[in-house]
């Protein structure tokens, strides 16, 4: 196992490259390196051994139907971070999960059950990484408390990820459309819920996905 210092120098991405032809990349390039420099996503490429020679972007006129694609295996990486209309940018939440799907293709090409087990498992240890964090460290071992609950997404782009929203209200909550009530539940009830309302979200978000990943069409050539 390579040091911390130097896993931190070889396990990142190398290049970010936004589209000059584009407006404002100046913005797209903050955005990709915000991505670049996630902490969640630093976690996974460093316990993983992930090395990614360029991060860049996709154009939404060019490639309409694609969220991202990974290029021979972590060669280049490309995300669709503008809005279709160019306006802006998508959410970056949803930005960053097809990130984790397009680094699982640095091991797995295809959309089988081993990609899917992997890809589960990043997107869970992005997700217990910054619970430590929040909790004030960077153990992953021993964590107790509630179970991570994403933020309400809004504001997404037509060409997004379709968003689950959380709806307040009533005596309970919606996570993924299992409404969840607290006062007649245990804590480790409520846990238990709020973790299969989370895990469903997350799969269908991972069916959009799949279905607009270039490395579908390539049939896993290119990654």
């Amino acid at each position: 196992m390579a040091s911390s210092s130097s896993s931190n120098l070889q396990f990142r991405f190398h290049q970010i490259k936004p589209l000059e032809h584009l407006p404002k990349p100046a913005e797209a390039k903050a955005f990709l390196t915000r991505l670049a420099n996630d902490s969640g996503i630093m976690h996974v490429m460093q316990k993983h051994g992930y090395s990614i020679g360029v991060l860049t972007e996709l154009a939404p006129h060019e490639y309409p139907e694609l969220l991202g694609l990974n290029t021979n295996k972590g060669q280049i990486i490309s995300l669709r971070i503008r809005t279709n209309a160019y306006d802006g940018f998508r959410l970056y939440s949803d930005v960053r999960k097809v990130l984790v799907h397009e680094l699982t293709h640095c091991v797995w090409g295809d959309h089988d059950d081993n990609f899917k087990k992997l890809n589960s498992q990043h997107n869970r240890e992005v997700l217990e990484f910054e619970r430590a964090q929040k909790a004030g460290t960077h153990s992953l071992s021993g964590i107790t408390g509630d179970v991570y609950e994403p933020e309400a997404s809004s504001g997404i782009d037509s060409g997004a990820i379709g968003a689950h929203s959380q709806v307040l209200g009533g005596g309970g909550r919606r996570l993924g459309g299992a409404e969840i009530t607290s006062n007649a539940l245990t804590r480790e009830e409520r846990r238990a819920r709020i973790l299969d309302a989370t895990t469903k979200r997350l799969q269908l978000e991972e069916k959009d996905i799949e279905e607009m990943c270039g490395n579908a069409e390539a049939g896993g050539s290119s990654s």
